[in-house]
């Protein structure tokens, strides 16, 4: 397969691609962003085709708020490949979507990042994990930030059946009144 060559509009753009199960014939190619850095961080496919896609831009993407710092993005595909709906999720300073989940036979997607003000509840220190549920028309559903006094950092989702996520990530704070030394592992 030969390298795609786009045409880019400045720095880094979002690129996704479709391949056949093979990886011999590429299928479908988009690119867009901003003239700014733009990042594809996660994907997440459902039973019937539609995925959604989360990224990071340090700029202004077209059709969606431009908050500052890096902001947070979903963009949710048909099976087609046209895109269904976006959100922007950000505040002045910077919010980064690291995963997205979702499960058979769910209409939504969820998400989970990091940032380092206060996206929906409250800010509980000097970085705190978010979280949230956007419904099947691009609606946030659900939402949810905590976090520790000190750094927290999103790293990985996974949705069980039913839709509870499960959520894991690092700290030097302390969730449950206990820390080691520098950075610890946490679940939720």
């Amino acid at each position: 397969v030969s390298p795609v060559r786009l045409p880019t509009r400045m720095d880094e753009d979002y690129y996704w691609a479709k391949y056949d199960p093979t990886f011999t014939t590429r299928t479908v190619v988009r690119q867009w962003g901003s003239t700014s850095i733009d990042r594809l961080t996660s994907i997440a496919v459902q039973s019937d085709g539609n995925f959604f896609l989360s990224g990071n831009s340090l700029g202004t993407v077209e059709g969606l708020t431009r908050f500052g710092g890096v902001d947070s993005h979903i963009f949710a595909m048909s099976p087609a490949n046209t895109m269904r709906w976006q959100v922007a999720i950000g505040t002045p300073g910077d919010e980064n979507i690291v995963e997205l989940g979702t499960w058979s036979g769910a209409s939504h997607v969820q998400f989970f990042g990091t940032t380092n003000n206060i996206v929906f509840d409250r800010s509980a220190g000097l970085s705190d994990v978010f979280g949230g549920t956007i419904d099947a028309n691009g609606a946030l559903t659900s939402r949810k930030q905590l976090g520790t006094a000190g750094h927290d950092l999103a790293r990985a989702l996974a949705i069980r059946a039913g839709g509870s996520p499960i959520l894991a990530g690092v700290t030097n704070g302390s969730f449950d009144g206990g820390a080691a030394n520098g950075f610890d592992g946490f679940i939720i």
